[in-house]
């Protein structure tokens, strides 16, 4: 009985020695597990690889623009996005890489793949092996082989909607492509910089794959600069003071050679910043903000990690186990315990909001515009290590209990039954959702009214076309794609850069009846349900395009002619305060209605005051919008006879051009937005480009026969200088790690 009892013991005993080797096993199985469950997230794609909301056309139109400047021999960057709310320059600087990157396959593909296709198979790469970039992070960040796999095992609660609550705003179906490709990148380049903050070597790496992150998705990239401070927690650095300022001055040296490599993107958007609208310089009351008790109250009911896309709260549940399991240290491994926790402390006070922290939230730098179920991801990802250590403490629990029994095949056959119950809810979510989001985009048309719909619009005078839901056209997605095909610029409130736009900003002080209204922005058309008459009188109809009416609207088009009696002067930024309350004057009064509008000075400009019957300047500015809205209504004032007319306009690639005749001097109008980046030439003479209300521009012109042309491009000058010197930093620490490496090895 002893003999047998110690051959059982001894066996025992081996197989408890051979359970890291299963555990390897197993982390390799649940691994390919994990990338075939993302794959199957995806099968909803593939029925038509149609593109869904503004994001995904956006960033195709984007690339696009791209390959359209490189044929025309322009190069990469000065991209003037015109297809979306009267043109701005955002996509040369945010989330430019991305666009970049699938014009270079496209070329390396000899053309045989075209952008959209790229773009999908960017998506589709993404998805299937997040769980790969997912289990390379956590591994490197020390956790064990097995929690890391299991962590990994729910990628897709975090690529399939990245804390944006429901599968309704998804990743992959709403079309958010930079967004999935910088937190694809995010695990890898944190664990990089964590190698780099252990060992002291490898800064080609962790300074290459930060970037990356930086210039596909910057806010992405703030929340990974952010978790970089985390690193600190674990454990080492307060092991002596000078472990921890070797640490710090590691951190302060990556971040200032990330810096370098991205600041051919940051330094000239922060330079021009004053000539955006509001999406990075808008208030923090606009955005999402909880107070703590709600943002606890979802974290700890499960409602923040389970995204309420399961049957219960399975994710918290495992969390919490793993909380336990981490904290006991029930596990077999060296839990990063520091950095875990801190993780989650960090991001989730960063979500408690104003409501809670007042001033002392302002201390954050760039919470002022940062939104945050973008950083939500961030506070996942931590999650993820107690996710994945609570499920492998689960596991080795099940896996202790039967290996008495000598029954190995339980605790697969309950990790199988736990893997359908949270993966099969979730593909039905997926497939409902794409289903739904395709009968959106939908939207009434079929392939053949649309396809008339977009050959009349090719050959049709150049304008804007409107489909907003005030108009009564319900379901906004399908006219994301109309000025793909069509380079027509889409006018809405779904239309992406809106926020971007100076000029957009003011659309809400306009009633949608208003003929002005329509002429300013040059609207010319407008889509409407056919079975709902337009209240605007002026509509006429042009044909009906499957359950909607197509109306053509009479405007002047691109250009007009107008007058200015009145100066702004302003001394911080075009979407201040102070000029957005004399826009707000000016909209809708005589003054507009008789194209008197207001030219937009900088108190640096040369202002001649003769030129101008009433200059208002920020410094000494004592009127209320009141009373300069009264001063614009005066009906008094005597109304300018027309200046002329325009008789011809045209355009390419970012240039207009038109010729006017005239009877005196007065203002060539160009509805686009005011961007430095725009020169006027007038009769072969370089003019000075004037920024007029609500935001758009202008150039004077004399009386008789005039030809303008207003070009978009930038002084590529000093971006090129920084380039030069990033790929030259990015060399340089190349060599230095192959050289370090080097010494390394011989030592």
């Amino acid at each position: 009985m002893v003999g047998k009892k110690r051959r059982k013991s001894v066996k025992l005993v081996r197989s408890v020695k051979s359970v890291p080797y299963d555990d390897e096993r197993l982390a390799r199985i649940i691994i390919i597990a994990a990338v075939i469950i993302n794959f199957m997230l995806l099968i909803p794609l593939f029925q038509g690889w149609c593109l869904v909301s503004g994001d995904g056309t956006a960033h195709y139109a984007a690339a696009q623009a791209v390959k359209f400047r490189l044929e025309a021999d322009k190069g990469f960057f000065g991209n003037w996005n015109q297809l979306w709310v009267m043109g701005f320059p955002a996509y040369s600087y945010y989330q430019y890489f991305a666009h970049i990157f699938m014009v270079i396959l496209n070329y390396l593909s000899f053309g045989l793949l075209p952008i959209l296709v790229i773009e999908k198979l960017l998506i589709v790469m993404a998805v299937t092996f997040f769980p790969l970039s997912i289990y390379y992070g956590l591994r490197k960040l020390k956790l064990a082989s097995l929690p890391a796999a299991f962590a990994s095992l729910f990628a897709f609660a975090l690529s399939s909607s990245v804390g944006h609550g429901d599968l309704g705003f998804s990743l992959v179906n709403h079309g958010l492509f930079t967004q999935l490709l910088a937190v694809f990148l995010f695990p890898i380049a944190l664990a990089r910089v964590y190698v780099t903050l252990s060992e002291r070597r490898s800064y080609f790496l962790s300074v290459l794959f930060f970037s990356l992150v930086l210039l596909v998705h910057p806010i992405v990239g703030y929340a990974l600069g952010i978790s970089c401070l985390v690193l600190f927690f674990d454990g080492r650095s307060f092991t002596s003071s000078r472990e921890f300022f070797r640490r710090a001055a590691c951190l302060l040296v990556v971040f200032a050679f990330v810096f370098v490599v991205v600041s051919h993107f940051y330094v000239p958007f922060l330079r021009e910043g004053a000539y955006y609208g509001s999406t990075f310089y808008t208030t923090t009351a606009d955005y999402y903000q909880n107070s703590m008790p709600q943002v606890l109250f979802d974290f700890f009911s499960g409602r923040t990690l389970d995204l309420f896309r399961f049957p219960f709260a399975i994710l918290t549940l495992f969390f919490f186990i793993g909380v336990y399991a981490a904290v006991a240290r029930r596990l077999k491994c060296d839990f990063p315990l520091g950095i875990a926790i801190a993780g989650l402390v960090f991001f989730l006070s960063i979500s408690f909001g104003r409501s809670f922290w007042g001033v002392l939230f302002d201390i954050i730098p760039g919470t002022g515009y940062m939104l945050v179920f973008r950083l939500m991801f961030a506070l996942q990802f931590f999650a993820l290590f107690f996710i994945g250590a609570g499920f492998a403490f689960l596991y080795r629990g099940l896996s202790r209990l039967f290996l008495l029994r000598r029954d190995r095949r339980v605790p697969i056959f309950v990790l199988c039954i736990i893997l359908v119950l949270i993966a099969l809810p979730v593909f039905m979510q997926v497939l409902l959702t794409n289903r739904e989001l395709c009968r959106f985009s939908n939207s009434g048309f079929d392939s053949g009214s649309f396809s008339r719909l977009v050959l009349f619009l090719r050959g049709a005078p150049d304008g804007r076309f409107i489909a907003r839901p005030e108009l009564g056209f319900q379901q906004p997605y399908y006219e994301s794609l109309l000025p793909v095909y069509t380079a027509h610029d889409s006018f809405g409130s779904s239309s992406i850069g809106s926020q971007d736009n100076l000029a957009f900003y003011y659309t809400q002080y306009f009633m949608l009846p208003s003929q002005h209204f329509f002429n300013l922005y040059n609207i010319r058309y407008a889509l409407m349900p056919s079975d709902r008459p337009p209240e605007q009188h002026f509509f006429e109809q042009v044909f009906v395009a499957g359950n909607y009416t197509l109306y053509s609207i009479p405007t002047t088009g691109f250009f007009d002619l107008v007058d200015s009696s009145t100066a702004l002067m302003y001394s911080g930024s075009m979407h201040s305060d102070f000029v957005r309350s004399v826009n707000r004057a000016w909209l809708n009064t005589y003054a507009m209605e008789n194209k008197d509008f207001v030219t937009i000075l900088h108190e640096a400009e040369a202002l001649d005051a003769e030129e101008y019957h009433w200059v208002i300047d920020e410094e000494d500015n004592h009127f209320t919008e009141a009373e300069m809205k009264a001063r614009f209504k005066d009906h008094d004032r005597p109304v300018l006879p027309s200046c002329g007319e325009v008789f011809n306009e045209n355009r390419t690639l970012n240039t207009y051009v038109a010729s006017v005749l005239t009877n005196r001097s007065c203002l060539l109008l160009f509805k686009m937005s005011y961007h430095p980046g725009w020169h006027a030439v007038v009769n072969g003479a370089a003019q000075d480009v004037l920024a007029v209300s609500p935001g758009f521009m202008a150039v004077r012109v004399g009386s008789g026969f005039s030809d303008a042309e207003f070009d978009y491009h930038e002084d590529m000058g000093f971006r090129h200088w920084l380039i030069a010197f990033a790929v030259l930093v990015l060399l340089g620490l190349a060599m230095y790690d192959w050289g370090s490496g080097s010494v390394r090895g011989r030592a």
